[in-house]
């Protein structure tokens, strides 16, 4: 393919800029990187300053000239250590007594002492290059980052935004001035400027904080906020699905957007590598090698992950230690389904259909889920259950290669990655009966009424009683997702996108990657 010039990125995304637990917004967002960076942008990620990390100016100064190549590693290397050792978080309230009591009694006066912190450069961000060589190692959780050109660091950029749209301040400034494109990944209390509306492309995933019945008040203010000062921008707006975009215009009718475009979210590169390998008739290991510990560890561990004085690490790997009884048995055949821990993915509905399955079938839950909770209330006597916690891309693969197949119970999503995960390893689906799925995966997988343990478990009941058949239509499936979600797919219509806002981008001649047998 042939592509002409270069052009400058920058990319608004917290899932990627912090150092968020991985969701399926973080999928999407690699993958639409992966593309920009084929088509020849430069993409430069905004990333939270957080306190604590990065080279604090006073101390280091101001202009460093002769030493600017050190002090571009110690940026780099302060990046990838607030990956490494932080969390994301925000305060709902500001922490500042005093400006706590002006944004609450004389709003106007603390909107216009931001705008002047603003406009005075007390916020402006540092340009730190991604130099290849330039830190001598990368975190695991900062892998993300190495294929970024550089980053914008902007001092608590998402953290204060969030604070800002929940106490009714005015929306964080972020100049774009010198860049081509803007890629607003979710709605930000943002305002963009420096650049043509024109260039600015918001990503909409879904309106879940708006919708769900589980959601405090709080989450669903502040994302209302988010989406008004997004919209405000007045660009473009990316769904992730038809479903999404719909929606959207139910709950904002009178919202034109300048160009709505459907761009699903594509096969990760990592993924795509695995599914190469054609599905293996052996078991996964992972399974049998599992760790056995008693329900009345898995409780105790539950109870100890809130301590302060445990670090993430070892409250982690409690979680991975966390739950097989000695009644495992790993001669049945084992499902998997990767979740989070958010009532609208539906656990419970899993839990009661398994312990229907006991002697049946095994299931495997992958995420940070707190086990302890789903099963206090039946002793944690369900030993065809094993909570996974949260484990490394790699391994997640390899239990959903050898599944039987993928559960995806969700009550409500904007698209459903796990769906295409799982169909990429050629392993059947069974899902929840929501539009959104049936948008995704049509008739190709067996459907379940959420609502319904009873029905998940007959769902189950047929994949193994017809295994040929579920294996047959998910050969199918496998093929579909391909044609319809591989990145190549996705690049014709972004490029086509990009072309028609004047990028000097060249539309896909076609295909670039075969899927082998």
């Amino acid at each position: 393919m042939i592509r002409h010039g270069k052009f400058r990125v920058l990319f608004v995304s917290d899932s990627l800029g912090t150092p968020i637990h991985p969701r399926g917004i973080f999928n999407y967002s690699v993958s639409l990187i992966e593309i920009l960076k084929r088509v020849g942008a430069e993409v430069v990620l905004v990333v939270e300053k957080a306190p604590d990390y990065g080279v604090d100016e006073k101390l280091w100064g101001r202009s460093n000239r002769e030493w600017s190549a050190a002090v571009n590693s110690s940026q780099l290397a302060e990046i990838y250590r607030y990956f490494t050792e932080s969390r994301f978080s925000f305060n709902w309230r500001y922490q500042t007594r005093h400006f706590r009591f002006l944004a609450e009694n004389l709003p106007t006066i603390a909107r216009l002492l931001q705008w002047l912190k603003e406009k005075t450069g007390g916020n402006r961000g540092a340009l730190v290059e991604n130099r290849g060589g330039a830190v001598d190692f990368i975190p695991e959780r900062g892998e993300h980052l190495a294929m970024m050109d550089g980053f914008l660091l902007k001092r608590r950029i998402y953290s204060s935004s969030m604070s800002r749209a929940v106490n009714n301040m005015d929306p964080v400034d972020l100049d774009a001035s010198g860049y081509d494109l803007v890629v607003v990944d979710t709605p930000h209390f943002v305002n963009i400027a420096g650049i043509d509306p024109s260039r600015i492309f918001s990503v909409i995933h879904d309106l879940i904080p708006l919708r769900d019945p589980t959601m405090s008040a709080n989450w669903r203010y502040l994302f209302f906020k988010k989406m008004k000062a997004t919209l405000a921008l007045d660009g473009n707006l990316i769904f992730v699905s038809n479903y999404t975009r719909d929606v959207f215009h139910l709950n904002f009718p009178e919202c034109k957007a300048r160009r709505e475009i459907v761009l699903y979210p594509t096969i990760r590169s990592s993924l795509m590598q695995a599914a190469r390998q054609a599905k293996s008739p052996e078991r996964s290991n992972y399974v049998p090698k599992m760790p056995v510990a008693s329900a009345e560890k898995l409780l105790r561990n539950g109870a100890e992950r809130g301590s302060a004085r445990k670090s993430k690490r070892e409250r982690r790997h409690s979680v991975s230690l966390s739950y097989k009884k000695e009644g495992w048995d790993p001669a049945l055949p084992y499902f998997a389904s990767a979740v989070s821990d958010e009532p609208r993915k539906n656990i419970g509905t899993l839990v009661q259909a398994f312990k229907r399955l006991l002697g049946r079938a095994n299931i495997v839950i992958v995420g940070e889920v707190d086990a302890a909770r789903h099963l206090a209330a039946d002793g944690g006597e369900i030993p065809n259950i094993h909570f996974a916690g949260y484990v490394q891309e790699s391994e997640k693969i390899e239990i959903l290669r050898g599944a039987s197949g993928v559960i995806v119970p969700s009550f409500a999503e904007g698209f459903g990655i796990p769906l295409v995960e799982g169909a990429m390893l050629g392993t059947p689906i069974v899902c929840s009966d929501i539009a959104v799925f049936r948008e995704v995966v049509g008739d190709l997988a067996s459907y379940f009424d959420p609502y319904a343990a009873q029905s998940l478990s007959a769902a189950i009941e047929t994949v193994l009683s017809d295994p040929g058949a579920c294996a047959e239509k998910a050969a199918q499936l496998r093929q579909a997702v391909i044609a319809r979600f591989s990145q190549q797919a996705m690049e014709r219509r972004l490029t086509d996108e990009l072309a028609a806002v004047g990028l000097p981008i060249r539309p896909a001649a076609g295909f670039l990657f075969e899927l082998g047998e």
